[in-house]
């Protein structure tokens, strides 16, 4: 929804989309060599899936650059065990691809390449100096990534498919009312959890470039340092039904007053009650923040209250735009901006270092990715990895957790797991988290807590519901397409 009115996902995001969307599809299965099929009828086969046909080709195609981005920027390297498993993800992966076009094509449903380029042309990381999609910047974003734009489009493509399917077949998931009271006490349980933080700054202070790498960088890099007249901002909104009546108008504004009030009072905070009440998907679970926005790439009603009416820090009464009705928090305001490198060396010193280090951590998610694949512990794992593994106190999914600042979408996530199950990576600021629930306490609510936290609980479960039923779909399909893979 949300992503029409601005994309908020930044470069960071797009690395751990390159992680899950290629290197956990596609990656590799040897260090220093390609696998191989051992059909004899044709030696370049790694899958059937019904008529359809998964090539040894298709997964080599891009071993080299997964290859470079897993192991290039660490020290480790993988074990057969591991690389067993990678085989396995790989042609998981392929088959649940393949499986997936197929029910689309029974299902009359497909992704047009118009749809491809307009999801495309509003992600952020693409946009040049005007906050506009940049054709240069894409291929240049692509290609430090090792990733080719067919490769990314066909990811894309393949993302937009599968929201299709799942919507298409949502119906098919059912639930009771007593499944849902009993899933809002189970979110509500206390937890401790065993953690791994990746820290960006951590591994950014053992990164010195050169004076000329550092030029290199900045004359390659400009345009993300000169920038016109932006906003930085947070909301929150609540939708409204397809022909809403005025007085349930009147009622959205109400409860969005009653919303600023409370954060004026003092008495929670913006993030909080965005991600508890608002209604976008695409910010709630990061407090509503929306990132750095310059004029003409936000609905214009949202332009008004940034750039026109508020100023640093203020919040807005309730406006209107085609989503609904929102409250935003103005957080910064820069006017338009021409970088050099003298005057902007320490800010080109720290990017540098921050998109280095990056890399190290992506890195290290993937193989850390791959152990716990492997049903290992998180300590273990990181232990193998010379990570340091942390635990936590008790928390529940409304407590955040203590010295992890606006961590409530931590706990959140976290309180779907039962014990020994792992999440990760999630994402806070400069951390990137992997946890692992070591313990729980049952919690039940009661009767008044019970009706309050239905909705949220509801809407999870279906969710929750939606992904095993396209699981069991996935296996159901196996079996009717007679799938069978060839590999050594």
């Amino acid at each position: 929804m949300m992503r029409t009115l601005r994309d908020k996902r930044t470069m960071h995001v797009v690395l751990w989309i390159l992680i899950f969307a290629f290197v956990v599809g596609f990656v590799f299965i040897a260090v220093g060599t390609k696998y191989q099929g051992f059909n004899q009828a044709d030696p370049n086969l790694a899958a059937k899936v019904g008529n359809d046909k998964i090539t040894i080709d298709q997964v080599n195609q891009l071993y080299e650059p997964a290859l470079n981005r897993l192991y290039s920027n660490s020290d480790q390297t993988p074990s057969q065990a591991e690389l067993t498993q990678l085989r396995q993800e790989i042609l998981d992966q392929l088959v649940d691809a393949s499986i997936l076009n197929q029910t689309a094509a029974k299902l009359n449903i497909s992704v047009s390449t118009d749809e491809v380029a307009a999801v495309i042309q509003r992600q952020s990381y693409f946009a040049g100096a005007d906050g506009k999609f940049d054709k240069n910047q894409y291929f240049k974003v692509l290609q430090e990534n090792q990733i080719t734009p067919q490769v990314y489009e066909q990811s894309e493509a393949q993302e937009i498919l599968t929201q299709k399917i799942s919507s298409a077949l949502a119906d098919a998931v059912v639930y009771s009312p007593e499944e849902v009271d009993h899933y809002a006490d189970f979110l509500n349980r206390q937890l401790k959890a065993d953690y791994v933080d990746l820290d960006v700054k951590n591994y950014a202070k053992g990164i010195n470039p050169t004076e000329d790498e550092l030029k290199s960088y900045y004359e390659g890099n400009k345009s993300q340092f000169d920038h016109p007249e932006r906003a930085k901002s947070r909301h929150i909104l609540i939708a409204l039904r397809s022909g809403a009546t005025p007085d349930e108008e009147a009622a959205v504004v109400k409860t969005l007053e009653g919303y600023r009030q409370q954060i004026l009072s003092g008495k929670t905070t913006f993030a909080k009650i965005s991600a508890q009440y608002s209604q976008d998907p695409g910010s709630k679970n990061q407090g509503g923040e929306l990132g750095w926005a310059s004029r003409g790439t936000m609905v214009k009603e949202f332009e008004d209250q940034i750039f026109e009416k508020l100023k640093k820090g203020e919040i807005s009464e309730p406006f209107k735009t085609q989503f609904g009705y929102h409250i935003v928090q103005l957080e910064d305001y820069e006017r338009s901006y021409t970088s050099s490198f003298d005057k902007d060396r320490a800010k080109i010193l720290e990017q540098y270092q921050d998109e280095k280090a990056l890399q190290q951590v992506t890195a290290m998610a993937q193989q850390l990715n791959i152990k716990l694949q492997q049903k290992e512990t998180l300590a273990k794992a990181a232990d193998e990895l010379k990570l340091r593994t942390q635990s936590t106190p008790w928390f529940t999914q409304n407590s955040g957790l203590p010295g992890l600042k606006n961590s409530q979408s931590l706990t959140r996530a976290l309180a779907t797991l039962y014990v020994q199950q792992w999440k990760g990576p999630l994402d806070l600021e400069n951390g990137h988290f992997f946890f692992q629930i070591t313990e729980a306490k049952d919690r039940p609510l009661s009767a008044e807590a019970l009706g309050q936290e239905r909705p949220l609980a509801e809407s999870m479960l279906a969710a929750e519901k939606q992904d095993q039923w396209v699981k069991a779909y996935l296996d159901d399909q196996r079996v009717k397409l007679r799938v069978k893979t060839y590999l050594n």
